[in-house]
């Protein structure tokens, strides 16, 4: 198995919502602190996604087309499913794990646990249904 180098990713202002320049030059964050800003865009909702040129529009989860379903277990598992798929996608992505989930009424918030060859990482979600 070939060594995963160092993971790099462009550093996103979310407010602007475009890609921070330094500079002439776009701006990266390395490490953990990179596949952080990379499990933040894939988790955004579609429609506040920022795409990169060379993604394209089917980057991330698809959790937009659950929306208007009752909101319920077996749907807490299809949306954790959806989150737990695209990030696993990345190979510097271990594995990744509900802690806890809570409905109120159209709201679901999800934390989860992600392993990746760097540490792990907690993070809560939530979704509007």
């Amino acid at each position: 198995m070939e060594e995963l180098k160092e993971f790099k990713e462009y550093v996103v202002d979310w407010g602007e919502g475009r890609l921070i320049h330094d500079g002439d030059r776009y701006a990266f964050a390395y490490g953990i602190d990179g596949l952080k800003l990379w499990i933040e865009r894939a988790l955004r909702k579609e429609n506040k996604r920022l795409y990169y040129e060379g993604l394209g529009k089917n980057y991330g989860h698809e959790i937009h087309r659950l929306m208007g379903r009752t909101l319920n277990d077996n749907l807490a598992a299809l949306v954790f499913q959806s989150i737990s798929e695209v990030l696993c996608a990345n190979p510097y992505i271990k594995s990744v794990s509900l802690v806890d989930y809570k409905i109120e009424g159209s709201r679901l918030a999800m934390t989860i646990s992600v392993t990746t060859v760097y540490d792990r990482i907690e993070i809560t979600e939530v979704y509007t249904i």
